[in-house]
């Protein structure tokens, strides 16, 4: 009985990849994702990078990220140049290139900055 319900809690078996259903199941997968929308798109990069940074936050195993790295990956997925993004907060883009890199600690006004603007 115990192993019923063990097997009741698990979402699907094991997939054999490779197989014709697993290729049907992922060319179903690629079409839905190639009928999204830009927007719908971007949506879907922001929830990315909001799990992201909430699996961060949350893992046990503390692997060191810089600001930067999310940073970096929201203006890659907004399609936002660097120098724009600096211009728009008011800081040099050689500031901000820095602290992308890592070179420049965040400050308490950048990040409140930041939390503003995100």
């Amino acid at each position: 009985m115990k192993n019923q319900e063990n097997k009741a809690q698990v979402l699907t078996d094991r997939m054999d990849v490779g197989t014709k259903e697993f290729n049907e199941f992922q060319a179903i997968l690629l079409n839905k994702s190639r009928e999204r929308s830009i927007e719908q798109k971007k949506v879907v990069e922001l929830m990315s990078l909001k799990f992201k940074m909430e699996d961060y936050l949350n893992s046990k195993d503390k692997h060191f990220k810089l600001v930067g790295d999310f940073l970096k990956e929201f203006l890659n997925a907004f399609e936002i140049r660097q120098n724009k993004f600096a211009d728009y907060i008011g800081m040099r883009p050689s500031n901000l290139t820095k602290l992308i890199k890592g070179e420049r600690a965040l400050n308490h006004e950048l990040a409140l900055v930041f939390g503003t603007i995100f």
